[in-house]
């Protein structure tokens, strides 16, 4: 049952990462974009730095949560 729960929140974990980092993108560039008067320069440039930011996030949270199990699992 606990293996359940803890796939369920590392799934969470990533959903959450993926959208947050996508949203603030979003939310950044479209700001810069009203501020600056560029149209869709800075909306693109947010959406590809919220995604590579949401990637970054989930192998932060991979080391995190995966790496140290597969460490004490494997000693004798």
């Amino acid at each position: 049952m606990g293996g359940a729960w803890r796939a369920a929140a590392l799934a969470a974990e990533f959903g959450f990462s993926v959208v947050g980092g996508l949203l603030g993108g979003v939310l950044l560039g479209r700001y810069a974009d009203e501020q600056l008067a560029t149209t869709p320069v800075f909306l693109l440039v947010g959406i590809v730095g919220g995604f590579i930011f949401s990637l970054y996030l989930m192998y932060v949270i991979y080391r995190v949560q995966i790496q140290p199990r597969r460490r004490t699992t494997s000693n004798p």
